[in-house]
């Protein structure tokens, strides 16, 4: 992958796409994941896997127009990160957090929903300044 290049995700049938954890790592800094309709683009988690999508030291990843459900861990969670956008989004019933940033800086999270986890919908943590 490129900087700049996106992933855009279609919808599966009925909407959700069952999908192992989708892992966004240093390689594929600068990229944006996109669903098609946060509405109808369901990542579908099925109280067995653990994140949503998780990027890991991957500077300047957007995530855009999706939905992250049923996770054990959280939605969509950005760690050790640069620069990270998640724009459209909503989370729910995810085991930690909807939308997560830790230890990351420069962020935006904007037009996004979070419910039904038990520790909160949106966290950012450490995360300075």
């Amino acid at each position: 992958m490129c900087p700049c290049d996106t992933v855009r995700l279609m919808n599966g049938p009925g909407g959700a796409i069952s999908l192992h954890d989708v892992r966004v790592a240093r390689g594929a800094a600068g990229i944006v994941l996109r669903g098609l309709d946060r509405n109808q683009t369901i990542l579908e988690g099925d109280f067995r896997r653990d994140n949503g999508v998780k990027v890991v030291e991957a500077d300047g990843v957007a995530i855009e127009n999706l939905t992250a459900r049923d996770y054990t861990g959280n939605g969509f969670f950005w760690t050790g990160v640069n620069g990270y956008r998640g724009s459209f989004l909503t989370a729910y019933r995810n085991g930690d957090y909807g939308i997560y940033a830790f230890n990351s800086v420069n962020g935006q999270f904007d037009h996004s929903y979070a419910s039904g986890s038990p520790d909160s919908g949106f966290y950012i943590g450490q995360c300075r300044p």
